[in-house]
């Protein structure tokens, strides 16, 4: 395909200025400090696209935030569910998209970045529209099970990959970081938006047409963006093969690190996802039906932005995966500040040590899944790693919907610390066993045979091959 002369030009001299930025000569001592301000003039001379892609995942981040904070308190106000079959109701949506990432993951490399963000932000703006127009069981379900799941299964995989397609390699960390922090300004202006319409309306139809008028919004601004981008270099010059094929089975390489995912499905369930489903339904239950839990995602958003900007430079000295570790072991501490009391001083040290911890771990495990993913398959591997966010909703619905009935019902006794007690000993349990199964987890860079023994590639002499 022949470019305009003027954007040829445009990339051959962005792509000048980062080669030279690349060969910069660098300090006496290598630091991560120096490496991370590099990239950060790196990624300032990038295409414009990125930043473009930047602006797209915040209005699709605010669209998903919006999403799985209001899904509870939607189904149980204004369909009349009960809590556990408001969680069944936010699990289903968490399982199809983790499905549908999984079926799409690979197509995306297929499509290219333009047109997959136009199909996930046109999702995304059908299923919020179908929201607002009719309170209509079967409609609403319409919207949310088949267009909200089919947006939120194509986003993340395609912003990741587009981010990756449109930053050098030396800046990823750092881009990845930048991605990660979008979205927490995504959660912060949810939040806020959240907590204003649902404190300064009495009526509870017009509170979710505001919310979700603000969704589909959101969602038109990113499907606007998308169509006038260009697609990265890399796609229009190279075809590449689907990678859902028998090759990506036979590996250990892919079996190691859906064992890993599993394992961090069930972390995220079991501490990080209560935020979404548990927390702002316990805080109405104490605090009334004005509870600012808005507010409280806004501050978990922030706490997020500050700490993954100060979290980054550790990813250029420790390993993702120790990084990883230590995120889910300060992250599944957090429940006990409620066992302990249910006060605002008590809520604020949750929020901000459970954002702690998943700032720490989330922008990392995007930096391990780039670092092993192979060539063509991205899309795959991506889908993969956004599956503890999908998959986690099923079991943290259910579990939350069970736990919220027994331990902290709307009506009569509770026992609200037992059930945050229970949710603390789940939660810790995950980041011990990523530590003793550490050797069978993590990547190696090298390997003998990278095809598991059960086939016939397994069986055949290998050297050490790189990871990739």
């Amino acid at each position: 395909m022949d470019l305009p002369k003027s954007y040829a030009d445009e990339i051959y001299e962005t792509k000048q200025l980062i080669k030279k930025l690349k060969n910069k000569p660098e300090p006496a001592e290598d630091s991560s400090w120096e490496q991370f301000k590099n990239s950060l003039r790196i990624i300032q001379h990038s295409e414009w696209e990125l930043f473009s892609l930047f602006f797209i995942n915040i209005m699709l981040s605010l669209d998903y935030y919006i999403l799985t904070t209001m899904i509870p308190l939607y189904f149980s106000q204004q369909q009349g569910a009960s809590d556990t079959g408001a969680g069944i109701v936010f699990g289903v949506v968490g399982i199809v998209v983790g499905i549908l990432a999984i079926i799409l993951g690979p197509f995306v490399n297929k499509l290219g970045c333009k047109q997959s963000l136009i199909i996930s932000s046109g999702c995304t703006f059908i299923g919020y529209t179908l929201l607002l127009v009719t309170r209509n069981l079967a409609i609403n379900l319409i919207g949310v099970i088949c267009f909200l799941t089919v947006g939120c299964a194509m986003s993340w995989s395609v912003v990741e990959l587009g981010a990756k397609l449109y930053t050098a390699k030396e800046a990823r960390n750092t881009s990845n970081s930048l991605l990660m922090m979008g979205n927490f300004v995504s959660g912060i202006l949810a939040g806020t938006a959240i907590d204003f319409i649902w404190t300064n309306n009495s009526n509870l139809n017009t509170t979710y047409f505001a919310i979700y008028s603000t969704a589909a919004i959101a969602a038109g601004l990113s499907l606007f963006i998308a169509i006038s981008m260009r697609q990265p270099i890399e796609n229009e010059e190279e075809e590449e093969e689907i990678a859902f094929t028998r090759d990506l089975y036979i590996k250990k390489k892919f079996w190691r690190f859906s064992a890993l995912i599993g394992l961090l499905i069930l972390l995220r369930s079991g501490c990080f996802g209560q935020l979404d489903a548990t927390f702002p339904k316990y805080l109405t239950r104490q605090e009334g039906e004005k509870a600012h839990f808005g507010a409280y995602l806004a501050l978990h958003s922030t706490t997020m932005l500050i700490c993954t900007i100060g979290f980054t430079p550790l990813s250029y000295q420790f390993s993702s995966y120790s990084l990883i570790l230590a995120g889910g072991f300060i992250g599944s501490i957090s429940p006990l500040f409620l066992v302990i009391g249910g006060s605002n001083f008590y809520y604020i040290c949750f929020v901000i040590v459970v954002s702690a911890g998943e700032s720490l771990w989330v922008p990392r495990l995007l930096d391990y899944t780039m670092r092993i993913a192979p060539k063509g398959e991205e899309g795959t591997y991506l889908a993969l790693c956004n599956c503890p966010f999908y998959f986690g909703m099923i079991v943290t619905g259910v579990f939350s919907g069970s736990l919220l009935e027994v331990y902290c019902p709307e009506n009569g006794e509770n026992n609200c610390e037992k059930m945050w007690l229970i949710i603390g000993v789940c939660g810790i349990m995950i980041p011990f066993l990523l530590v003793v199964l550490r050797k069978m987890l993590e990547q190696p860079d090298t390997e003998e045979n990278p095809y598991i023994s059960c086939v016939k590639e397994g069986n055949q002499n290998y050297d050490k091959v790189p990871i990739n």
